[in-house]
């Protein structure tokens, strides 16, 4: 951050808490010196541990028949993690390798290293692995299979930009060239695709046609893991360096080896060796490196929390580890309350972010349902004065609360499941017709767990067509089937969530996500179903059955309205701009609409595309001229600070609320021009009126971002302008101002962009009345 930054926020703290952060700041650098002196004379692996511990075991074994309807996506691209090819985060299905030459971002293209010959005895590795890590490295190297090639851990595979394998995690640089995303690294070391490898042993094992060997799938989960233990010591390289990806792939990892081994799969003792070993250093990374900050503590200190968690109930209980579970269990639950509202949606003003948090809290409580009374005991014996960190674990014993219905004890009070089963209210409530979600807020495609991923086929010839940022992929010939994933459909959470709950209209809507509900209501023996809100009002929604048969559903805690009915779905942003205040996944979308028709989207959300590799996009798909609301020349809802320090944080001018709101009706306000502008919506199922009234000088423009694939045909004289999708016509008129079409841009997953249309309503006066209206239908 650069030194602006700095004095801004300084003028505006007062002077205990200007000296308490720099305090903290500088015994934190204190820190990190000694703890890189010494990082770079010894060795940074521990010691072998125990050769007669074992992990624990909680997932079961899947019946086929769950599998059988995804087998041609599991076959297709297994075969491409066979192979060590990837697509993620808009990269295309490429091979990630040493020396691998990389298509670049916008232009942006970097030297990806220089090509590698492995040899069995890791010689290969000398001058990649620091000096006091390089003889372990070698030694694990060995457990490999002898053809196995090596994937570059430290690339982005998108830009060719490397980052050095022997460089300490905290001094790891990041959006510091252009083009260069280093989320990328971060996105495969991860590790998400291992469980899928699970998938395809199964059915390979169970006769079905079209695998490889079985036990080539277990093998493959083998040498990826031992690779990338090789190749990245504990705290040195790019995957050391953000705490959440380390509990994120910490988790995968162990549910994937758990998986294997609930699916009759079996391991060598040399390898369980060395997996025991790096669990155990991943729990040590992630407690010593903590992302919690007495200000804001969001979706990173989530996934540390519940990756700490994993890594505790599979290792067998020490003093250690039972401090570990203890303060991973008191710190789920906080971080729940915390981070998750009254109404049950994530703090961070993003239905994406919703999405990741909420498998987080759902998978973390379910493993924590399922511990043996043994594990359960560590929650009243712990030792608190062990764990050294911030914030601090509370004395023994972890107060426990009765179940409804049975006379079993949680660490979950009924209000932390209340917001349980209120997440996946809220990602019921907000899909739309077509499946999808829209896109509030930032959406960079984050997952903890990817167990039944959705994909759709297509040519590499459509991809490339459909996607900008495919145009130059040269992988496979035009008539290959490219198997896309979708990263907008979030009806698994829904799935996942109830098999805790087992509610009816969770199984109606979630029907075809029947893997996610089996592991979870199996992980929590078998399916204990208690609900907490069906039994009570729902008091976020509302019914009108006098016309049409409306719904309306309310969520003031995340600042989104929606209305629904068989034909209509209309979402509503209008509300704070999330992390209290901080906005750092916030978009300036404020009175902001998303409208589908018959479930087909018609005007939509543009989405993220990029974080830091390109600031200038990352600001403009988060501006308010991008968003479906209007906006005046020059001015901005929120503002934010400039370079990189902003690109994660906006100041609060807009100060939205809702003024008025019913089944037909929705009034909401924001300051952040300066003055008021006020949106009126008078919303009937074939039409909606609307008026914006904004008191500025300035020239005004109302904003219609046009999905992409529904086209546009203009009226003469520019009076009106009809969308249409097939026989579905939309049209938009209005009493004054000037229509234009314009081009633009579509986003919808991180990395991935398509070209789209966007119109303009363009007016001097201070009130602009419009309407869009159902012309035909399908």
């Amino acid at each position: 951050m650069n030194i602006k930054h700095y004095l801004r926020r300084a003028v505006s703290l007062p002077p205990h808490i200007i000296i308490k952060k720099m305090s903290d700041k500088i015994a934190r650098k204190v820190a990190f010196v000694r703890r890189r002196q010494h990082d770079m004379k010894l060795p940074t692996f521990t010691e072998a541990l125990s050769s007669h511990d074992k992990l624990g075991s909680f997932f079961k074994c899947v019946p086929v028949e769950l599998l059988l309807p995804h087998k041609d996506w599991i076959i297709a691209v297994t075969e491409h993690y066979l192979a060590h090819r990837f697509d993620l985060l808009g990269s295309g299905w490429v091979q990630v390798r040493h020396g691998m030459r990389c298509r670049g971002v916008e232009g942006h293209v970097y030297y990806a290293g220089r090509e590698v010959t492995p040899d069995k005895d890791g010689h290969w590795l000398e001058g990649r692995i620091n000096r006091a890590n390089v003889t372990e490295s070698k030694r694990i190297w060995r457990f490999i299979d002898g053809d196995y090639s090596p994937i570059n851990w430290h690339l982005d595979f998108k830009s060719g930009y490397l980052w050095s394998g022997d460089t300490w995690f905290q001094d790891i640089p990041y959006g510091h060239e252009p083009g260069v995303d280093i989320k990328v690294p971060w996105e495969l070391a991860r590790m998400q695709h291992l469980a899928l490898l699970v998938w395809a042993y199964s059915l390979s094992k169970n006769g079905r046609e079209g695998f490889r060997h079985y036990d080539v799938y277990r093998r493959e989960f083998c040498n990826q893991v031992l690779d990338f233990i090789a190749t990245n010591p504990p705290r040195f390289g790019v995957n050391w360096r953000c705490t959440m990806d380390v509990g994120i792939r910490v988790s995968n990892w162990l549910v994937a080896y758990d998986l294997f081994k609930a699916h009759g799969a079996e391991f060598d003792r040399e390898f369980d060796s060395l997996f025991f070993k790096s669990i155990y250093e991943h729990g040590l990374h992630i407690v010593n490196n903590l992302e919690w900050y007495s200000q804001l503590h969001g979706n990173h200190y989530l996934a540390d929390i519940v990756g700490l968690l994993f890594v505790a109930a599979y290792l067998p209980r020490t003093p250690e580890t039972d401090v570990w579970l203890a303060f991973a269990v008191q710190e789920l639950v906080e971080e729940v309350e915390y981070q998750f509202t009254s109404d049950g949606v994530n703090f961070e003003a993003s239905t994406s972010y919703h999405r990741l948090a909420a498998e987080m809290a759902v998978y973390g409580t379910a493993l924590i349902m399922v511990l043996p009374p043994e594990k359960l005991r560590a929650l009243k014996d712990y030792d608190y004065r062990l764990h050294r960190s911030i914030p601090k674990l509370r004395p023994a014993s972890m107060q426990l609360y009765p179940l409804e219905g049975s006379e079993e004890k949680t660490p979950f009070p009924v209000r932390y499941l209340e917001k349980l089963e209120k997440m996946a209210e809220f990602a019921m409530h907000v899909t739309m017709p077509d499946g999808h979600v829209p896109q509030i807020g930032d959406n960079d495609s984050g997952r903890f767990l990817k167990l039944q991923p959705v994909y759709q086929s297509m040519t590499v010839a459509g991809a490339k067509m459909s996607y900008n940022n495919l145009d130059t992929y040269n992988v496979f010939p035009d008539d290959t089937v490219y198997w896309y994933e979708d990263h907008a459909d979030h009806r698994h959470l829904v799935a996942a969530i109830n098999g805790i709950f087992q509610r009816h209209d969770f199984a109606d809507f979630a029907t075809e996500k029947q893997l996610e509900y089996y592991i979870v209501k199996s992980l929590c023996n078998n399916g204990r179903s208690f609900s907490c809100c069906s039994k009570k009002k729902n008091n976020y929604k509302e019914h009108d059955t006098s016309d049409n048969g409306l719904e309306l559903y309310t969520y003031p805690g995340f600042g989104l309205y929606i209305y629904k009915s068989k034909f209509l779905y209309l979402a509503v942003r209008c509300g704070h701009i999330g992390q209290n205040g901080n906005g750092g996944h916030a978009h300036n979308d404020q009175l902001s609409i998303e409208l589908a028709i018959h479930g087909v989207p018609i005007i939509v959300d543009p989405g993220t595309y990029l974080y830091t590799p390109l600031p200038e996009k990352r600001n403009l798909f988060r501006s308010t001229a991008m968003h479906n609301t209007l906006s005046v020349s020059g001015k901005e809802q929120n503002t934010w600070h400039e370079g990189r320090s902003g690109l994660f944080g906006m100041l609060d001018q807009a100060k939205a609320k809702v003024v008025e709101i019913n089944t037909h009706k929705f009034l909401g306000e924001h300051r952040g021009f300066g003055t008021v502008h006020r949106r009126l919506l008078d919303i009937h199922e074939r039409y909606i009126h609307g008026f914006d009234e904004c008191n500025l000088s300035e020239k005004k423009t109302v904003v219609f971002h046009v999905a992409p694939g529904v086209k546009i045909t203009m009226a003469q004289r520019d009076s009106r302008l009809d969308l249409y999708y097939g026989k579905l016509r939309v049209r938009l008129s209005a009493e004054t101002g000037e229509w234009s079409v314009h081009e633009s841009f579509h986003s919808p997953g991180y990395g991935i962009i398509q070209n789209c249309q966007l119109v303009k309503l363009q007016s001097t006066q201070n009130s602009i009345r419009w309407l869009a209206e159902i012309v035909e239908t399908k």
